[in-house]
């Protein structure tokens, strides 16, 4: 088998198992009846459509035919490419725990339901952004296993893009829903590391 297909097939799985998740929690989130949405974020629904599609473009192109990518190639060694998978597997159980945590509070888009929670356990309990941070391991595991600036960077810029213009709109509509409580929660975790922790040690 061609080395490089086993490569494009470990990026297509890591991939999979991402929307896998995404799909299952979603598909809990739509069973539950009587959601009352109060706040939600159009424009923040039509960039995350845009991003995906855009992505998904990149990603199939390069798992059908890498060679059309070739001019991005970088020609890492073996043992990188194949490191890659840690940062893979990492992203795809915390995004897993950080899904489960999230239960019925999950959407994929911004929104304050009715009987929305303010949710501060499992990954939440030490970092607030713990999804957006398994993206960004995932955009590490994608550069490296692909060797291709690319499809690295394709992902890893439209998660920065995305990211940056949905916490502050995600963490205003949090302040506002839940006040002083969101407030204190904030002040004891970091966006996307257990900050608290590390000064505490300090």
């Amino acid at each position: 088998m061609n080395v490089d297909l086993i490569y494009r097939i470990f990026v297509l799985i890591l991939y999979i198992g991402l929307t896998t998740n995404r799909i299952l929690f979603y598909r809990k989130e739509a069973m539950i009846e009587n959601i009352t949405v109060i706040k939600k974020d159009l424009l923040d629904q039509i960039l995350s459509k845009i991003f995906g599609i855009l992505w998904l473009t990149v990603l199939l192109v390069y798992v059908i035919n890498s060679k059309l990518f070739s001019l991005f190639n970088i020609n890492l060694p073996s043992y990188l490419r194949i490191v890659g998978l840690i940062p893979g597997l990492i992203a795809l159980i915390l995004h897993f725990f950080s899904h489960k945590a999230l239960g019925k509070n999950f959407s994929p888009n911004i929104i304050i339901k009715k009987e929305q929670l303010l949710v501060t356990n499992g990954p939440y309990r030490y970092i607030r952004h713990p999804i957006y941070l398994s993206f960004f391991l995932f955009s590490i595991a994608f550069l490296l296993i692909s060797s291709n600036w690319l499809v690295g960077m394709a992902w890893f810029l439209g998660m920065t893009i995305l990211s940056f213009l949905r916490i502050p709109r995600e963490e205003k509509m949090l302040e506002e829903e839940f006040g002083k409580k969101f407030i204190e929660y904030k002040n004891i975790t970091g966006a996307f590391l257990p900050t608290h922790l590390l000064c505490k040690r300090k």
